[in-house]
C-alpha cells in the first residue's frame, strides 16, 4: 500500500506543480525522457509532453485541472479530472474565443523509480468543443 499511496501523491503534485502553475519545463522532474504516451496527438517523449503542454496553455488560459477520483494499483494511477479554462489561443484550428470551456478525462499513469513513465487517456472534449466552434450541435 505504501508504493500505491506514494504513486498517488505524485500524481497529485504532477497536477498541481505543472498544470496549476501552467509551466511545461517543470514536467522534467516528473516525466521519464522516454515517457510513453498512447494519445496520438501528443508526442512521444519528454520533449513530446513538454511541446503539448506549452499547446494547451497557451490554447487555454487558467487552465484547472480538479482531481474528481484518484486511484491506485500496483505501479499504475488511475485519474478522473474536471478540466476547465478560457479558450484564448489557437485549438482545433480554431483561434481564441474567449468562452470558457470544460472537459473531462480518464488517464491512467504507469511510475517507475519516482517518474511518469507511461499514460494512457480518454477525453471527452465535447463540450469544450461546441463551446468554441470546433465541433457543430447535430443529430447522431
Amino acid at each position: 500500500m505504501v508504493e500505491q499511496d506514494a504513486n498517488k501523491a505524485l500524481v497529485r503534485e504532477v497536477f498541481d506543480q505543472v498544470f496549476t502553475r501552467r509551466d511545461a519545463a517543470l514536467a522534467a522532474k516528473y516525466y521519464a525522457v522516454d515517457y510513453i504516451q498512447h494519445n496520438p496527438r501528443v508526442p512521444p517523449g519528454l520533449a513530446g509532453i513538454q511541446t503539448f503542454l506549452g499547446y494547451l496553455f497557451d490554447a487555454f488560459a487558467e487552465l484547472h485541472a480538479e482531481l474528481v477520483l484518484i486511484l491506485a494499483e500496483d505501479d499504475r494511477v488511475m485519474t478522473m479530472v474536471d478540466w476547465r479554462g478560457t479558450h484564448t489561443g489557437m485549438f482545433a484550428g480554431v483561434a481564441g474565443t474567449g468562452k470558457e470551456i470544460r472537459f473531462r478525462s480518464a488517464e491512467v499513469f504507469r511510475i517507475a523509480d519516482g517518474m511518469l513513465v507511461e499514460h494512457w487517456d480518454a477525453v471527452d472534449n465535447s463540450e469544450a468543443m461546441l463551446a468554441i466552434g470546433a465541433l457543430r450541435p447535430g443529430v447522431g
